[in-house]
């Protein structure tokens, strides 16, 4: 059951958004796109399916670390068996009546059979454990790859203006009058009326859910990434949520770009 795929389609045809508009607004292929909500992963590059489906899921309002839990319980190899038994036919070896060398070889084949099995299992079970370790290693390494230019210090910069890599850093600007409130963390609450022109800037562990008056006019930026419109001019946009899930969407969009 393609239940990562579906969501993804339902959300998008409530909301009336075309594939061509995520592809215009991601830079990720129509083609890829379409065999996401198909549940046809096996077309798409492999190395970079996870945050296909956590753009995707950002563009039309679905948490992106669920989707991809989704696909990942989708995608699972199967159970591998518990022992050789689940693999093989049971055996039926009917001995001799005579005794001596007839039946130390029938002894003999049943090892052998038994002993192939043990192998074959441990095969089994050790490819995927590689496959799920590779694909982890290749996730992070690709993470790994990309830092916003402005976390990159300068001589003439002074050391508090570096961006901390152990923290989310939201900056918000207004284009004219916007009231904006964040919920850093789930814990602490900030509110400010911006007006035009002038900026403010928050730091938070792991999230920021954020509700916006006037969405049109406000530019929102996480790590120095540009987050796009959150609505139009004079719109009211409540508790969206932007987390370390956002910044690795961010980032692969950034690189397709």
């Amino acid at each position: 059951m393609n239940e990562c795929g579906e969501e993804l389609r339902a959300a998008r045809l409530t909301q009336e958004i075309s594939l061509e508009d995520i592809s215009s607004t991601t830079r990720i292929n129509v083609k890829f796109l379409k065999a996401i909500e198909d549940g046809n992963f096996s077309i798409l590059p492999q190395t970079y399916i996870r945050a296909f489906i956590r753009t995707y899921a950002v563009q039309v309002g679905l948490d992106p670390a669920l989707m991809v839990k989704k696909y990942e319980q989708q995608a699972a190899p199967g159970t591998p068996p518990s022992s050789f038994q689940d693999i093989i036919s049971p055996v039926k070896v009917r001995l001799p009546k005579q005794k001596g060398a007839s039946q130390t070889t029938v002894l003999i084949i049943v090892s052998v059979i038994i002993i192939i099995g043990l192998v074959f299992t441990l095969s089994v079970i050790n490819n995927n454990k590689a496959t799920q370790k590779t694909e982890t290693k290749l996730e992070m390494k690709i993470d790994s790859l990309f830092l916003p230019e402005d976390q990159v210090p300068s001589g003439t910069q002074q050391a508090t203006t570096t961006v901390q890599l152990d923290s989310l850093i939201l900056n918000v600007s207004a284009t004219e009058s916007a009231w904006i409130s964040v919920i850093i963390d789930d814990k602490t609450k900030k509110e400010i009326l911006l007006s035009g022109e002038k900026s403010i800037q928050w730091k938070a562990a792991n999230q920021f859910r954020i509700t916006v008056g006037n969405a049109g006019s406000t530019v929102i930026k996480l790590n120095n990434y540009a987050i796009k419109p959150l609505g139009k001019r004079g719109a009211i946009v409540r508790d969206y949520i932007v987390n370390r899930s956002t910044l690795d969407t961010l980032r692969v969009v950034k690189k397709n770009q």
